[in-house]
Formats: structure tokens, sequence, C-alpha cells
């Protein structure tokens, strides 16, 4: 029954984790995002207007880069805090790449239209990760990868005495007194989905589903995870 709770949440946090995506990507764009809570459905309708961009020929894809325009999704917390930084990084490269100058004679209208509605959430496994987090492997990058070495010493060596010394030596760069740990949980959701890019000046279907077709059934494999440590009580917080 947790395994149900837990998979029902994580579906809700999905919903609600793209709605703030596309509300900040496609809303000062005038695109309407429609969030049922009922049915946990979002769809998105936009139209990205190429025409009303500004083509100026001093305007730069650097002096973009340096306009808090262009890092709305960067600088949105709530979706730093509900995806990952990689994954936000290609949404932040799709919002410059529309508001960048087009220096030529094609520009265009084109419309987006995404549907998601979950029907199915299922969680996979969920397993802790000890002493590491994302924030100390980026504050020390060689420590990436850490468990998959300890492994590849016990399939080379097949010495139990070695692996503990391994885990010594990553436990010290770590830090002894940290009892951090990540814990990490993947549960995979089924949605019909619909999505289509079309060419509204010429109709043509660039990218997704023709008009009239039917939802498709879509999984998303889903990763959440969280930080705990040890409070003054020794309890896990």
């Amino acid at each position: 029954e947790w395994e149900e709770d837990f998979a029902g949440n994580f579906s809700v946090a999905f919903g609600l984790a793209m709605r703030e995506l596309f509300e900040t990507l496609f809303g000062d764009d005038g695109g309407v995002v429609v969030y049922n809570d009922d049915q946990q459905s979002l769809s998105l309708k936009a139209t990205l207007d190429y025409n009303h961009r500004d083509t100026s020929d001093n305007t730069t894809e650097e002096s973009f880069a340096m306009n808090d325009n262009t890092s709305i999704v960067e600088n949105n917390n709530y979706l730093n805090l509900m995806m990952d930084q990689l994954l936000l990084q290609q949404y932040q490269h799709l919002h410059n790449n529309h508001h960048l100058p087009q220096n030529n004679h094609h520009q265009k209208m084109m419309s987006i239209h995404l549907s998601i509605k979950p029907i199915k959430a299922q969680l996979q496994n969920i397993f802790a990760v000890p002493m590491l987090t994302r924030d100390i492997v980026a504050s020390k990058p060689h420590l990436k990868g850490g468990y998959q070495r300890l492994e590849r010493v016990f399939k080379e060596t097949q010495s139990y005495n070695e692996v503990k010394q391994k885990t010594y030596e990553l436990a010290e760069e770590v830090g002894l007194d940290s009892a951090k740990r990540t814990v990490i949980a993947e549960a995979t959701i089924t949605c019909l989905e619909y999505f289509q890019v079309k060419d509204l000046e010429s109709g043509r279907i660039v990218q997704g589903m023709e008009d009239g077709d039917e939802e498709e059934e879509v999984v998303h494999l889903v990763r959440f995870e969280m930080v705990t440590d040890r409070g003054e009580d020794g309890k896990r917080e």
C-alpha cells in the first residue's frame, strides 16, 4: 500500500513540475497552460511568433545571455528544487533559441500543442547512497562514480579487505563526520499524451502528431532524490 501511495505522490509531483516548467517557458509568449487537479492532467497551447523578435544587427547571443529574461528557467527556485540541473539547462537552451534574433527572411509562426494525462504510476525501486550527495560531488567532481569504482575493485581483486580500504578512503575524502546520504526512488509514470508542433503559415506539421490523432500511451521513468542527515538526537532528518 505504501508503494502505491509513493507512486501516486510522485505522479502529482511530476505534473506540478511540468506545469511550472511550461508556464515559465511559454507564459511570457501568451502560452496557455491548463492543469486539472482532479485528473492531474496538463494541457499546453502556445504560439511562438518568430516574426516579432528583435532582428537588429547589434543584438548578439552574448547580449541575450546577459539579460535576465534568458535565464528565466535557471532563476526559478521552484524548478531548481524539482528538476535536475542538466535537464533544466536543455530547456533553458530551448527558451534562449526562441528569443535569440533570426537575421533571415524565413521567420515563422509555430504553434505547440501538448497534453499529458497520467493514468498509472508504479514504484520501480528505492535505495540509499551513503555519504555522497549532488552538492558534495559538485564540489569534488573526482568523487563522481565513487561506488562504481568500488564495484570494479571487488570484481578485479575479489578482496573484501581491499574494498573496505577503498571505502574508508572515500569516507575520509567526503568527511568522516558526515552522516549524509541520498535516498533515490524511481517510478514509471504512464501517460496519455498528444504532441504537435505546426507551422501556422503553411499548416505543415513540423513535429509530432497529425490533427485528429488519438492520444498515445507514453511511459516516463522519473527519478526523485532526497538528502537526509542525522540530527543531534541521532535520528534521520
